[in-house]
Order: structure tokens, then sequence, then C-alpha cells
């Protein structure tokens, strides 16, 4: 588990998702709920120097700054609740989409 912080180049995520020069993806990896985590695969678009941020550094990071801990905590809670919410979301299309199959 890693953040993944582009330096230089484009690469492609979740299918249709770019990332571009000082933008990253991974920031998931502090999630506990594994269906919460999207998956890291990326395909590189051009040439692509990448810096990388293990889970163990950035934890060890965060033991020597509480401070960075506390902001991180939040950016973990909402990454966790948006995704739930489009998880949700995307269960109750999934359901409504079945009801109307079978009544056909």
């Amino acid at each position: 588990e890693a953040l993944y912080i582009v330096i230089r180049g484009c690469v492609m995520t979740d299918g249709l998702r770019f990332i571009r020069d000082g933008s990253s993806w991974g920031d998931d990896m502090l999630l506990q709920s594994n269906w919460l985590k999207r998956d890291p695969f990326a395909v590189s678009l051009t040439y692509v120097e990448l810096a990388l941020v293990k889970k163990a550094d950035l934890e060890y990071v965060m033991s020597k700054h509480p401070g960075a801990r506390t902001i991180l905590r939040a950016r973990t809670i909402r990454v966790a609740l948006r995704r739930e919410f489009i998880r949700q979301a995307k269960l109750k299309l999934r359901k409504r989409e079945a009801e109307r199959g079978e009544t056909k």
C-alpha cells in the first residue's frame, strides 16, 4: 500500500481517471475497509516519474508529528464517507435495476 505522486508525466487509473504532474493516487491506503479501497493499478500514458510514499513510512512520520496525524485522519474520514456513499448509491441502483428486470 502506497501513495503515488506523479512528478512528471501522465497515468490513467480507474479506467478513465487521468493523473498528471503534481497529482496523486493511492490516498486510500489509510482506509481500514478493503471494499472502500480502489485498485492502485495504473497505466502510463507518457514517460512518468513517480514519488512513492509507503504506508509504513507515512505512519512513522505521523508518529513524530501528531498534528499531521490529525490532518490525515480527517482526510481519511472524508475519503471513507465519500466512497461509502458512492458504494451505497451503486448498490441501490443495482437493486432498483434488478427489481425492474423482474417485473418486465
